[in-house]
């Protein structure tokens, strides 16, 4: 599974053997070549549809209506006329509508006395049948013992992370967690407490200096796609900042900077980074550095700011 080899052969200094010196601090070289081709900033100048067709491809709209059709024809469902990619391109952007709009009932949107025209792109009936029909694969292929919560969204899942996988990356990196906002019935919901959202999807990202994302990874408990003997080398923060950091050791460019919290930080994930001359910073947590000699909390409390 991809995050795993390029980490694999890293010589790893056991936490018993780790000791800390004092010694003046090292410059260390930053110095970074963009790698020629970057047609990040072309984006800036396309029209909001063509940004969208980037992510979401028109063939997955194809293969949605589909396995919508088939959906339907396995419930059986009386008077549904069978749909197509551009009828669910009209249904995903009236979506897009209501999530801007964010009206109590979704009803409302055809309210006559509101004269929002544009959704009679599609009658009101023809949309909730199609929103309780939309598949995007087929249920009966799924293998009963795979384990993937997401097999449902995968190939959405893979659409949209294929274009971030091909954006090319900026000198400055940061791996970090994002909530999306849900609090219905999900199999992958989280709470997490401290958080603007407290309930909703957890993603890990790997996002540039400009907000631009180049992957992420749902995390879905212990099916989260992250390899197991990653997680126990390096804990499971660790094992997701190197399973994300395998796209910046593919580039085959030298000296990105990559920070994290930390949540992440750990002694043996910043050396196998170092060792792929991958340049990072965190905050630290002093138990998951071995015990470095550092100011405790309450003498850094007592400490002017800065």
């Amino acid at each position: 599974m991809m995050g795993s080899h390029a980490f694999a052969m890293v010589n790893l200094t056991d936490r018993k053997s780790i000791k800390w010196q004092r010694r003046p601090l090292a410059v260390v070289d930053t110095n970074w070549m963009p790698l020629p081709g970057n047609d990040n900033d072309l984006e800036d100048t396309m029209s909001p549809v063509k940004y969208f067709y980037r992510y979401i491809p028109t063939q997955l709209f194809e293969e949605m209506a589909e396995f919508t059709n088939i959906y339907a024809l396995q419930q059986g469902t009386l008077n549904f006329d069978i749909t197509n990619g551009q009828e669910l391109q009209v249904l995903v952007g009236l979506h897009i509508m209501m999530g801007a709009l964010k009206f109590p009932r979704v009803h409302l949107y055809w309210d006559k006395a509101l004269g929002l025209n544009f959704f009679n792109a599609m009658t009101k009936n023809r949309f909730f049948k199609l929103w309780n029909h939309l598949h995007l694969v087929n249920n009966l292929e799924h293998d009963k013992s795979c384990k993937d919560r997401l097999f449902k969204v995968r190939p959405i899942f893979q659409a949209v992370q294929k274009r971030c996988k091909e954006l090319d990356l900026e000198q400055k990196l940061c791996v970090d967690e994002q909530m999306v906002p849900f609090k219905g019935t999900l199999s992958v919901k989280q709470y997490i407490k401290g958080k603007p959202y407290k309930w909703g999807v957890k993603i890990f990202m790997l996002c540039g200096e400009s907000g631009l994302c180049y992957d992420f990874i749902i995390y879905q408990g212990k099916t989260t796609e992250i390899e197991e003997g990653l997680q126990k080398t390096f804990g499971f923060g660790g094992a997701v900042v190197l399973h994300l950091s395998e796209r910046i050791y593919e580039t085959g460019n030298q000296n990105h900077q990559l920070y994290f919290d930390n949540y992440f930080t750990n002694f043996n994930m910043l050396q196998a980074l170092k060792h792929k001359n991958i340049l990072a910073a965190g905050t630290a947590r002093a138990n998951r550095l071995s015990k470095p000699p550092t100011m405790t909390d309450k003498e850094v409390l007592k400490q002017e700011r800065g």
